[in-house]
């Protein structure tokens, strides 16, 4: 038997998020009371969302659907509120992301969202769950 282990790319493997991502890159115009689930085909590195919409309009930024435990009343989300108001999430592992619009929002609101990817496969990855997330 061998000594030497194979070592392949995955959620614990440090090499994985050293090296260069895979840029993805989407967007969309949700409209009040709508919600988006982002699906990322592998585990992100970082992600950055940019609120695009000409008028002011709150988009939510969470990591669980709103209708998911205490997503909305917990205020387990970030809200970009005006043309151009960004944020960037630096190692970021996660699957998938969700968008949302409130729905006393007066229009529809626009954004653009680029991620950096690793070559791990989304579905070695959990889903986020838990504090801080849904609780």
């Amino acid at each position: 038997m061998s000594q030497w282990k194979y070592y392949d790319v995955g959620v614990n493997n440090v090499g994985s998020y050293q090296v260069g991502g895979v840029p993805y890159i989407t967007g969309s115009t949700l409209s009040a009371g709508q919600e988006e689930e982002i699906t990322f085909p592998y585990v992100t590195k970082t992600i950055t969302i940019i609120q695009s919409s000409s008028a002011d309009a709150d988009l939510r930024i969470h990591f669980a659907a709103t209708g998911s435990g205490r997503v909305i009343d917990g205020n387990h989300y970030i809200v970009l509120r005006a043309d151009k108001e960004n944020v960037e999430l630096p190692s970021m592992k996660c699957r998938n992301i969700y968008l949302s619009a409130p729905s006393s929002n007066s229009v529809s609101v626009s954004y653009k969202l680029h991620a950096s990817l690793t070559r791990i496969d989304s579905k070695h990855m959990w889903y986020l769950t838990g504090s801080g997330i849904t609780d």
